[in-house]
């Protein structure tokens, strides 16, 4: 998992936004009850990395496999996700989206083993009767906050930050206290919420701090919600007068 994990992170120090795609077969030869116990002892392996809790929001993991090439072929999951991902707005969630009708459920996995996978963190698919297209049952990342549980919540809020790390690498050099004391900081914070706003990225900027922790370093303190959050994601940004 964190291979992945860490090959995001040198994107994400790029400036890019990104966020992985992985896959697990869920072994339809077993009973559900086997299937959840098999996904929970794989949860459960990667949890004693030390980075899990930090990193987890960054990788989702698909545990169901499906036909495609209109039953030609069996692949897992993890391909038509991540190639619908790729091609879903930042903005814009994957729950329940659907897939091309060249794919069909490889798997029939009830209704309460698909809860318990989706509890555990794990991608998986249903079958819409009305569409008869396989659907996302639920676009979520494997991690166990919240406010990052969701693909569209962890993406929009990279832009976010992303966003405010340029508009502060514009200052770097300048005498921190007359940049605080000009309102050109202020400024600048409050066109690039308006943008976000107007782009549907975020739905809330409960608070922005601006403060300097010593002579030379200056920090932004965000608290903020995605159009698909429910509580406030807190973070932060800095700035340096010597450099980033």
């Amino acid at each position: 998992l964190f291979r992945s994990v860490d090959f995001c992170r040198v994107q994400l120090q790029s400036g890019i936004v990104t966020h992985g795609v992985m896959g697990i077969s869920p072994n339809i030869n077993r009973s559900n009850e086997a299937i959840v116990d098999r996904l929970s002892a794989v949860k459960e392996a990667n949890k004693l990395d030390k980075q899990y809790d930090q990193y987890s929001h960054m990788v989702s993991v698909v545990a169901s496999d499906l036909y495609a090439l209109y039953g030609t072929s069996i692949q897992n999951g993890y391909i038509g996700y991540g190639v619908l991902l790729a091609h879903t707005l930042i903005s814009e969630t994957t729950t329940n989206a659907e897939l091309p009708s060249s794919f069909a459920l490889y798997d029939y996995i009830d209704q309460e083993t698909l809860k318990s996978i989706n509890d555990l963190g794990f991608v998986s698919f249903r079958k819409s009767p009305k569409t008869k297209l396989v659907h996302v049952l639920n676009g979520i990342t494997m991690s166990e906050h919240q406010e990052l549980k969701y693909v569209v919540n962890t993406r929009s809020a990279q832009v976010v930050m992303r966003n405010f790390r340029v508009m502060l690498s514009k200052f770097i050099g300048r005498n921190l206290d007359e940049l605080i004391k000009s309102g050109k900081l202020n400024k600048d914070i409050s066109g690039l919420i308006s943008e976000l706003d107007a782009e549907g990225l975020i739905k809330d900027f409960s608070s922005v701090n601006v403060s300097k922790k010593n002579e030379n370093h200056l920090v932004v303190d965000l608290s903020f919600r995605t159009k698909y959050m429910l509580e406030d994601l807190k973070s932060y940004s800095g700035l340096t007068s010597i450099g980033e």
